[in-house]
């Protein structure tokens, strides 16, 4: 879904933003393309989670953000950097700005960071490990990698979300 038909990061190279390339950077177009994918993935996301995210607003624009600057990252990012650094980044990233929407839920920050971050960097490596192996055409790698990544990181957000908030866990 992310991207489908112009680019997703790290799907095809770092650093690449697809067939735009001159009238904007790489950063700039993989941005806008990430917005608009990240707010798709948030009203899908809401629709499933409203009861537990009640102000929709921030869930969605969040994911709009966090979209954009994934995306950003990874068309920016020089292809020489490798794809860790470049996970990792993004991981962080859609952590602390999905953060931002949940914050006051009452899932701390020093669980949400880790557990969303890690979940999005596993999900990227298998999916693109996935892809690898599959030896898909970009576009059907494209949407394993992205299928992948809502695999972990939808769990593991949800999860967090759907928790009782008087549980005992200390989350």
């Amino acid at each position: 879904m992310a991207g489908l038909g112009f680019h997703f990061p790290h799907a095809l190279n770092i650093g690449t933003a697809g067939p735009l390339n001159g009238a904007l950077s790489s950063g700039g177009i993989g941005f806008a393309f990430g917005a608009a994918s990240g707010a798709l993935i948030g009203v899908f996301q809401w629709l499933l989670l409203r009861q537990f995210v009640p102000r929709s607003a921030s869930w969605i624009a969040a994911w709009a953000v966090a979209g954009g600057v994934i995306h950003a990252i990874g068309d920016a990012a020089p292809a020489s950097i490798g794809i860790l650094p470049v996970a990792l980044a993004s991981g962080v990233a859609l952590a602390s700005l999905l953060w931002t929407a949940v914050g006051r839920r009452g899932v701390r920050f020093e669980v949400w960071e880790p557990v969303v971050a890690g979940a999005y960097v596993v999900g990227l490596l298998l999916g693109l490990a996935a892809q690898g192996m599959a030896g898909l055409p970009p576009a059907a790698g494209q949407l394993l990698v992205v299928t992948v990544i809502g695999l972990t990181v939808g769990p593991a957000t949800g999860g967090l979300l759907m928790r009782p908030a008087h549980e005992p866990s200390g989350l």
